[in-house]
């Protein structure tokens, strides 16, 4: 985020402090196995800083590197699948999916394709008790706009009023919105509210990701490519991304009503 945004004026205090994170999972320390970044010190913000799940590094510093070990992995580990023809079905990945979401152990899942991020993000859902949070390019219908996964946001928009689903879009039409079958499943709902990240701030990262509560997510280190990561039962993961959620909601702009709301 530059300086001289006036739209920063009285918000340095929110960007100029350390970050805190831990090591884990193959991905080396930055400095032992707990590390700390001083943003003021290496004379960035926090916008100028991308959240791993399990480290913290600056944006525009090597930040593919960060991921390259996770994505040769996912495509190591798929592609062996595919070549040995067993590649998992559809509901066997599921079965799958629901087993980890119920044991909390923070194991990897991995997926490549749009079909399997389609069930893990059903499951997530499904396992969210409080807060749901999703940056998106589109929101794209071939992932969350499924017939299972408009269900289980349905369901967890109905179980409470105070169950909050908050959407960060990098590209928004009013048309596309009305067509959408999850906004228009569930834009009567008043526990959800969207945003669109303004172009200067997507530039600042290249990842999508939807983080449920306070150890669950999805995330997919580049957001031109299908293939990511799952975890249920990452409490330091999912915090760090909830931050980086934060963090880039305060500084997106509200999309007012959803269809049916006008």
């Amino acid at each position: 985020m530059r300086a001289d945004d006036p739209r920063q004026v009285g918000r340095s205090s929110r960007f100029d402090r350390t970050l805190t994170v831990r090591a884990s999972d193959g991905v080396p320390p930055v400095a032992g196995e707990t590390s700390t970044v001083d943003s003021a010190s290496a004379g960035v913000t926090m916008m100028d800083l991308m959240v791993h799940p399990h480290q913290t590094v600056p944006f525009g510093c090597g930040s593919d590197s960060v991921y390259e070990d996770e994505r040769e992995a996912i495509l190591s580990t798929w592609f062996g699948l595919w070549i040995g023809g067993i590649m998992p079905r559809l509901d066997l990945y599921r079965d799958m999916v629901k087993d980890h979401a119920w044991k909390r152990s923070g194991e990897p899942i991995f997926n490549a394709s749009m079909e399997h991020g389609s069930v893990v993000v059903e499951t997530l859902f499904s396992a969210a008790q409080e807060q749901v949070s999703i940056l998106t390019g589109s929101l794209n219908p071939r992932m969350y706009g499924r017939e299972r996964v408009v269900t289980e946001a349905k369901l967890y928009l109905a179980v409470s009023h105070k169950n909050r689903l908050r959407i960060m879009l990098e590209s928004d039409s009013e048309i596309d919105r009305q067509r959408h079958p999850l906004f228009s499943a569930c834009a009567d709902f008043p526990n959800i509210d969207l945003r669109v990240v303004p172009p200067e701030n997507q530039e600042r990262y290249d990842f999508h990701f939807l983080v449920a509560d306070a150890d669950c997510y999805r995330l997919q280190s580049d957001r031109n490519c299908p293939l990511a990561t799952a975890r249920f039962g990452d409490v330091e993961g999912a915090r760090n991304l909830n931050r980086l959620f934060d963090i880039l909601w305060e500084d997106s702009d509200p999309v007012r009503m959803l269809p049916s709301r006008q």
